[in-house]
């Protein structure tokens, strides 16, 4: 990743290419409750094994439910690639307090970076065009997102909604946490008691739609020491795509 200077990139553009395709070929890419909604019944959908929950969409599981790559949806996680924001920390005046400053850093392996070619980044006095103000904002509403998806599906796992799973697919075993219909149902009356509790239900709604996908045999509930004392799976990618996705933007 390039960090982006006006000095130095002002003749860098940004071609307009369709991010769809991207899913196929990332790792674990995570999903806000727009995309939840979009994918009902077309593409299965887990949440991260460990840590803060978060839906990921696997690439795996796209290849099998191609109807996932149709009608023109593209993860919201992808939409504003190749850039991305980070926030940097700095001194104030005076070095007497640490703060963070926002920087705009672009993928220049992408095919998207061209020269004189797509969108300008930098107008000629160095200011951000109408078109990088755009793509920082969708960065912004993004974090937003998926901080709220976050912090619905927290309440679940805190009602011990969410339970650790194993989906055999093919020659894998994915390791993750799904939502228990059952333990669900329980926790209706909590759920509406929240402050959040109809959103809350939404993404859950959502979630069973996507989880629906799986054949009944494919899923093997696991208990928490099950989950605990499980050795995971050999294959270092699926390791990596169901940890959680805690730092994917990074705050």
């Amino acid at each position: 990743m390039l960090l982006l200077n006006p000095e130095q990139h002002r003749e860098l553009h940004v071609a307009p290419i369709d991010n769809g395709w991207l899913a196929l070929g990332q790792d674990a890419i995570p999903l806000v409750l727009n995309d939840l909604q979009t994918l009902k019944g077309r593409c299965p959908v887990v949440i991260s094994q460990r840590g803060t929950p978060q839906p990921l969409l696997l690439p795996e599981l796209i290849q099998r439910y191609p109807a996932a790559t149709r009608g023109d949806f593209t993860p919201k996680a992808l939409k504003p690639y190749p850039l991305r924001l980070i926030r940097q920390p700095v001194l104030s005046a005076g070095d007497t307090q640490l703060e963070y400053r926002e920087s705009l850093m672009i993928d220049e392996s992408s095919p998207h970076v061209q020269l004189r070619a797509g969108y300008r980044l930098f107008e000629e006095d160095g200011q951000l065009t109408a078109f990088t103000q755009e793509k920082i904002q969708q960065l912004r509403a993004l974090e937003s997102e998926l901080q709220q998806v976050q912090r619905l599906l927290q309440h679940l796992d805190d009602l011990n909604v969410l339970v650790p799973a194993r989906v055999l697919y093919q020659e894998d075993a994915i390791d993750c946490r799904l939502i228990h219909p059952e333990r669900l149902t329980a926790a209706m009356d909590h759920i509406d008691s929240l402050e959040e509790g109809f959103r809350v239900v939404l993404l859950a709604e959502a979630l069973l739609n996507t989880q629906a996908c799986f054949e009944a045999d494919q899923i093997y509930w696991m208990t928490d020491s099950q989950a605990v004392q499980h050795q995971p799976t050999s294959n270092t990618r699926l390791k990596a795509m169901l940890s959680a996705k805690e730092n994917e933007i990074d705050r």
